[in-house]
């Protein structure tokens, strides 16, 4: 049986989102009987070197500096949103009207 694979964004990617981002490629080595596969698909962060660095050292295949990208790419399933606290509110609710599923650390 193929696994099924889950399109994987991030919001901010700082020490949570890097942490996030391991744990999504260890899905399946640790939780195997899921049979899901990751795909890490974009990342975000104010900051370019870091949305830049989600691509390049994390292994997401795009990056940006705007957040609505992640949440409008058809291809996320699922987002991490790893923002500061204060902005968890306006993004949860973005996630949540863009239909993703989502998780606030």
């Amino acid at each position: 049986m193929d696994k099924q694979e889950i399109g994987v964004g991030l919001i901010s990617v700082g020490w949570m989102g890097k942490v996030h981002s391991k744990a999504y490629a260890l899905l399946p080595s640790v939780y195997p009987e899921l049979n899901v596969r990751p795909r890490l698909v974009i990342a975000a962060d104010t900051a370019p070197d870091r949305a830049q660095y989600a691509q390049e050292v994390l292994g997401y295949e795009q990056f940006t500096t705007d957040y609505h990208e992640v949440l409008n790419h058809p291809d996320v399933d699922v987002v991490s949103i790893c923002a500061p606290n204060f902005l968890h509110m306006e993004m949860g609710i973005a996630a949540a009207k863009a239909g993703k599923a989502f998780w606030i650390e």
